[in-house]
């Protein structure tokens, strides 16, 4: 998909989003920066999504063994 402005594509990710979250199903969004990932939680807040932050300090096998947590998966890296 295409947007004209940011903001349209972030309300169209909080809308992906809530419609998962309300399937039981854990989502894991990559963002450009720290900016970015607190404008999302906050949108987030306003809908009542819980959400955990991931910063940048962790690295992608750290992201990837909390999301298969989340998801339930045992992992081996």
């Amino acid at each position: 998909m295409v947007f004209r402005v940011a903001s349209g594509k972030w309300r169209a990710v909080v809308s992906e989003i809530s419609r998962m979250y309300k399937t039981g199903r854990p989502v894991l969004i990559g963002t450009t920066s720290v900016e970015q990932s607190e404008a999302l939680g906050k949108q987030l807040d306003e809908v009542e999504i819980p959400y955990q932050v991931l910063r940048t300090e962790w690295s992608v096998v750290d992201m990837l063994k909390f999301f298969c947590f989340l998801c339930g998966l045992y992992a081996i890296f």
